[in-house]
């Protein structure tokens, strides 16, 4: 069971992040099997081997520990609570990322790029890197790397998570018009096929949706 929901996740080392433990990052979706927010996993030691049965959860909505007492009763626990704000302090600088991860819309080699390091933060980083996401995302999105089902959850990300960006905006109006754009040729392609078939495609019209409604 542990293997397989590893299987799924991005591991990055104590010299990746500056933190004094290891730590893995959801990149397939698992949270949405587990009916609860993004998380992270963060291994209950220093020890530099990857552990993958010794971790706590670590929530990227409201940075609280899950499974912690009981992780503290373990013998491979040796985490103090520095270590554990440590690890909550680089949660909430990288969240918007973390989060991206998390839905698949950047990948771990894209995350090193911009990750903000827990020993070398900087005020100018904090501010910069939800901008290089988003530019990294309309990259990814350029590039046809998204089918339509990650697109229509790109729109979803970006209004829950995009907040007051200005390149937010502006990539969601990109992925809008796309989806648009997508679905007019949709239809096309299906008048195109009734047409060999001497059909014609109904339009739904208002009246049809308000009689569909009552």
């Amino acid at each position: 069971m542990v293997s397989e929901l590893f299987m799924e996740m991005a591991n990055y080392r104590k010299f990746d992040t500056g933190l004094p433990m290891n730590m893995w990052v959801d990149q397939g979706k698992t949270y949405r099997n587990g009916g609860h927010c993004r998380r992270i996993k963060v291994q209950g030691n220093k020890q530099p081997r990857i552990q993958k049965g010794n971790f706590i959860s670590l929530d990227l909505e409201d940075f609280k520990y899950h499974g912690l007492d009981n992780a503290k009763l373990k013998p491979w626990f040796d985490l103090k609570e520095n270590d554990l704000k440590k690890a909550s302090v680089f949660a909430k600088d990288n969240a918007f990322a973390l989060k991206a991860i998390s839905d698949e819309f950047i990948s771990e080699s894209d995350f090193l790029k911009i990750m903000i390091r827990y020993d070398h933060r900087d005020s100018e980083e904090l501010q910069d890197q939800e901008k290089q996401v988003l530019a990294i995302m309309e990259t990814h999105l350029d590039s046809n790397d998204y089918d339509m089902d990650m697109i229509k959850d790109l729109r979803k990300f970006i209004c829950e998570e995009g907040g007051d960006v200005p390149q937010a905006k502006a990539l969601l109006d990109k992925v809008k018009n796309l989806l648009l754009d997508l679905k007019n040729q949709e239809i096309r392609v299906t008048e195109d096929d009734l047409k060999k078939h001497g059909l014609k495609l109904k339009r739904k019209t208002p009246c049809d949706l308000d009689r569909r409604g009552k």
